[in-house]
């Protein structure tokens, strides 16, 4: 899956009138998670402001889908994605530290590596589903005694 955002700005035509002509898009693929497509859709809609620019981000799964940018905070915030990302739950180092092991070890491989700086993009509800995997649960014997302990607290940060 990828985002496109374009931007359209407004022109004055003889004879036409206003009307948006197209101002630039993002690159096919350049923008793959959905987070990352928020955070630029956001930064562009100061960067171009409404009525002189016009927003709109398409979503490519599999078939091609466009969106108004209410219409894309609409459909995350459905399914809680904007305000669920694992930097609300203000973990320590120790607790993101062992986060993103779990989710670089753990995780699809369809989603960024997870470190410090990719951190803020990874959602609560991705965190939990990986959690609740078999594969994950048995892994858990494996951590050390300090490392339970901060598991434990992630775990209840998340409930």
């Amino acid at each position: 899956m990828y985002y496109e955002i374009n931007v359209a700005k407004k022109v004055k035509k003889a004879g036409i009138g206003e009307r948006y002509e197209h101002y630039f898009a993002t690159a096919p693929r350049s923008i793959t998670y959905y987070e990352n497509a928020l955070k630029m859709l956001k930064e562009f809609q100061i960067l171009f402001p409404y009525p002189e620019y016009e927003i709109s981000i398409h979503e490519n799964p599999e078939r091609f889908t466009s969106y108004s940018p209410q219409e894309f905070y609409k459909k995350f915030e459905k399914k809680n994605i904007i305000e669920s990302t694992l930097n609300n739950l203000n973990f320590n180092t120790a607790e993101k530290e062992l986060i993103c092991s779990i989710i670089n070890r753990f995780g699809s491989s369809d989603h960024p590596y997870a470190d410090d700086k990719t951190f803020e993009y990874f959602t609560i509800s991705y965190l939990k589903e990986i959690l609740s995997k078999k594969k994950f649960k048995n892994s858990i014997n494996s951590l050390s005694e300090i490392g339970k302990k901060i598991l434990t607290e992630i775990q209840i940060k998340l409930t």
